[in-house]
């Protein structure tokens, strides 16, 4: 997810500035900041709480790998407001009307919750009443586990182009 904050940001933020884009950047920060972390607290593990099984709990080295992952969430939170400003001071430099402009200005901030992983910063703790557990259960398993189907949904069905498309091949047929 912050690989993709980092991608969206720079192409819509720094875009003028980008010559061009360099993946292997993106697979290095991908697949090559989580092993430091993953390592450290593998070592660590071993050598200070080695109860034969790594699953367990009940240790605060958990934070070595929570720690990481809370800052990525933070600095992907930075680039969804970011990326918000610049959008709507694009919308504001095309003169439209002002409620048509805000709710682009929503279904982008939207389409780029899920894809951030935005939710869980804005949702961090679980509540304790039943009902509003599993509301909250529910409601965070649909954002990340159907993250892409969310995405494509937005960009796909609710898109007026590919609507008229598929309208006009319906009566066609």
């Amino acid at each position: 997810m912050l690989c993709e904050g980092v991608y969206l940001h720079t192409l819509i933020v720094v875009a003028v500035f980008a010559e061009e884009q360099h993946l292997h950047w993106y697979y290095l920060l991908g697949w090559g900041f989580p092993l430091v972390p993953t390592v450290i607290h593998a070592i660590a593990r071993k050598q200070y709480f080695d109860d034969t099984c790594w699953l367990s709990v009940e240790t605060h080295l958990l934070y070595v790998i929570h720690g990481p992952v809370v800052a990525a969430l933070l600095v992907n939170l930075f680039f969804l407001l970011n990326i918000v400003r610049v959008l709507v001071t694009k919308l504001r430099d095309t003169h439209r009307a002002e409620s048509n402009m805000y709710m682009k200005a929503v279904r982008a901030t939207l389409i780029l919750v899920p894809l951030l992983g935005i939710q869980f910063v804005i949702f961090l703790w679980r509540p304790q009443n039943r009902i509003a557990g599993e509301i909250f259960d529910v409601f965070m398993n649909v954002l990340v586990h159907y993250q892409g189907l969310l995405v494509a949904t937005i960009f796909c069905f609710f898109n007026g182009e590919v609507s008229a498309t598929v309208f006009l091949l319906k009566t066609l047929q």
